[in-house]
């Protein structure tokens, strides 16, 4: 894991520094850290890098928030937390989708409670399924935008649009699929969670405007698990 942090404050940084090393040793990932006094720099790095630790006032020529919106334009997937010793800073980070905002000075546990769930969601970006019977490219669970079962062979309807025929039932797609993320929804329909946009009767709306159906037997535990997803990733 690469993290790149902006930081022009000696004490700041070490005080980050420490706190970073902590949550990785403790949750025993490996990781890269590169500090920039430039963003320019960072830019040119950008497609190596994971995380990125953003001090909003890191100097007087260079805005943090523009930096952010410049980085989330060139990453859409990259992780951006901000950092500031003003709570006042954290409405105009979201303009660049943060997803995090800490306030100085970094007080471990603190950080520990955000990226325990920051890291939930960059690893998810990497889960996947491998059968060669199926495809002989790795299958990304955040690629699937819902599954159908379908005279016995289940379709995998991924977010580009395309659709994968496979043997897999249902039932094994349950037990491969994380449950955070994916429930089912119809007696033969799984959706994935990120791309639920709402409901609509008994259909749910999916963020393409597809509509699946939403049965009365599964309608109770959808909404139940799908609020469970929301308080998870905020």
């Amino acid at each position: 894991m690469n993290i790149a942090v902006i930081e022009d404050n000696e004490n700041d940084y070490i005080a980050l520094k420490k706190a970073i090393n902590n949550f990785f040793v403790n949750v025993n990932i490996m990781y890269s850290l590169k500090r920039y006094n430039y963003a320019i720099d960072l830019y040119h790095d950008i497609y190596d890098i994971d995380f990125v630790f953003l001090d909003i006032e890191f100097n007087e020529q260079e805005n943090g928030i523009e930096v952010g919106i410049k980085i989330r334009d060139l990453r859409s997937d990259i992780f951006i937390v901000f950092i500031s010793n003003y709570s006042q800073y954290l409405i105009d980070g979201y303009k660049a989708q943060a997803n995090r905002y800490l306030e100085k000075p970094i007080q471990q546990s603190n950080f520990n409670i955000e990226m325990h769930s920051i890291l939930k969601k960059y690893l998810f970006q990497y889960s996947s399924i491998y059968d060669p019977k199926i495809s002989l490219q790795k299958i990304y669970f955040k690629d699937i935008l819902y599954i159908e079962f379908v005279t016995r062979k289940s379709e995998i309807h991924f977010q580009n649009g395309s659709v994968l025929r496979t043997h897999y039932q249902l039932k094994d797609w349950m037990k491969q699929l994380p449950k955070q993320y994916f429930g089912q929804v119809y007696r033969s329909i799984i959706v994935n969670f990120m791309y639920v946009c709402g409901t609509a009767g008994n259909y749910i709306i999916l963020s393409d405007n597809e509509k699946v159906p939403l049965s009365k037997t599964y309608k109770d535990d959808f909404k139940q698990k799908y609020l469970k997803y929301v308080q998870w990733r905020i």
